[in-house]
């Protein structure tokens, strides 16, 4: 889609059937596919598909947008057969190669997409691979409960273990960020370890708290990490009954030691300079849909004495949350009569966080999975009635006047949301039984 005037979308090209062509070319008469990841690689679209008669086998297709107008599959071809572990994990291009995860490591060369081939795979002693980040020349694999896998890619034809980090921690998260990694996990802990040399013993600290709390959410600026724990007390079905939010001093990366906690439940945690934007709530519920929410600023200049500037209260359920220059939007869904959703957009002036000032705001009917800031816009991920089948799209919200936010346009995919979605530059990849091209500019 053609979004450069939001008031006028449209569709710039379509290419429909991309998933059961593929499982018929690559493995046959065939029915029947589920999972779907989406990579770009220049003017390509890496579309991997899991096909489900087989036990999982895995399936790449090749989509050249050139032309935006008339995007075509240009190739497909067999990843990988059927795998015990059953759902495919990740998929992530860098260069000219595919990288892709689920209980191993398997590694395409896609420098032709119309002869894509797997030059590489690696398997042994893996227990279940289902995360992986790419930073030079390593893959960094999550494996199960078998903590973090240290993979040398620069031959992609012979990948080489060459390091186990975190024995025995289920990842919930990595992040590389310059020559260290940032590890979350599964309910259990925090730990930041030094990369400089990824072939080296590191045995890091790791921050926990007992198995009643689980991590949240987490940001991390260059100094200090920002932990929002929950705490459970039914795990039949999981209830959490209250949070709290610790502070790391991270300088040391292998050794994150605590500065304070702070007594709130943490939903959304964002850190602006030295300023961090909190949606707190008053309990965490085995509902999705918190009872109630609060934006609260902070001055975080003194790790150890951070001090609550202001809350804010807005008149509806906050999810999500996005700071950009001096206004905080933040946004939500809630019920309405006990039945219908309904989802709402606030736009807060926060350039004196001493008195966060609402703007404006917009409402819309149906819920909120996620927002955007992009200049004078906000894009918000939305699914929707209009007495039929559920959409699932794109909903643009001109903000350049923060009192009077209006809906500009949207875009409606017919076919049950998006499956997964990419964005490179001012190019956004949609793909959910076909591929959808949509241009921001």
């Amino acid at each position: 889609l053609d979004v450069s005037d939001p008031t006028q979308i449209r569709r710039l090209g379509i290419l429909e059937g991309i998933h059961s062509a593929t499982v018929q070319d690559a493995f046959g008469s065939r029915s029947g596919f589920n999972h779907t990841i989406i990579q770009i690689r220049e003017r390509v679209a890496y579309v991997l598909v899991e096909e489900q008669s087989d036990g999982g086998s895995l399936a790449i297709a090749a989509i050249d947008f050139s032309d935006p107008e008339n995007p075509v599959r240009v190739g497909s071809a067999i990843v990988a057969r059927a795998n015990p572990w059953g759902e495919l994990a990740d998929f992530r291009v860098q260069g000219r190669f595919g990288y892709v995860v689920r209980g191993g490591l398997e590694i395409i060369d896609l420098v032709d997409p119309t002869k894509m081939t797997v030059v590489g795979r690696f398997d042994d002693n893996l227990v279940q691979v289902n995360h992986v980040r790419i930073a030079g020349k390593y893959a960094f694999l999550a494996d199960g409960n078998e903590g973090a896998r240290v993979m040398d890619v620069s031959d992609p034809r012979k990948p080489t273990a060459v390091n186990h980090l975190l024995r025995g921690y289920y990842h919930l998260r990595l992040k590389v960020i310059e020559e260290h990694l940032y590890a979350g996990f599964d309910g259990t802990g925090f730990a930041v370890l030094d990369l400089s040399n990824p072939r080296a013993p590191i045995s890091p600290k790791v921050y926990s708290r007992t198995n009643l709390w689980h991590l949240q959410d987490f940001d991390v600026t260059r100094e200090y990490a920002y932990l929002s724990w929950k705490h459970l007390v039914s795990s039949a079905a999981p209830t959490y009954d209250r949070g709290l939010l610790d502070v790391l001093d991270v300088r040391d990366r292998a050794n994150p030691s605590l500065v304070t906690t702070v007594d709130l439940n943490a939903l959304r945690i964002r850190m602006a300079d030295h300023l961090a934007f909190i949606v707190s709530v008053p309990s965490w519920l085995a509902d999705p849909l918190p009872v109630a929410s609060i934006l609260r600023i902070y001055d975080w200049r003194d790790p150890m004495n951070p001090v609550q500037l202001a809350a804010f209260t807005p008149d509806h359920l906050v999810n999500f949350l996005d700071v950009s220059g001096n206004h905080a939007y933040i946004a939500g869904t809630h019920r309405v009569g006990g039945k219908g959703l309904l989802g709402s957009l606030t736009v807060i002036d926060v350039s004196n966080p001493l008195n966060p000032t609402k703007r404006g705001s917009y409402s819309l009917n149906g819920e909120i999975n996620g927002i955007q800031v992009q200049g004078r816009y906000v894009l918000l991920s939305s699914g929707w009635y209009e007495g039929g089948p559920q959409i699932y799209g794109i909903r643009v919200i001109d903000v350049g006047d923060p009192s009077k936010p209006e809906l500009v346009g949207e875009y409606r995919n017919f076919n049950g949301g998006f499956g997964s979605i990419d964005m490179v530059g001012n190019m956004i990849y949609a793909a959910h039984g076909d591929l959808r091209i949509l241009e921001l500019s």
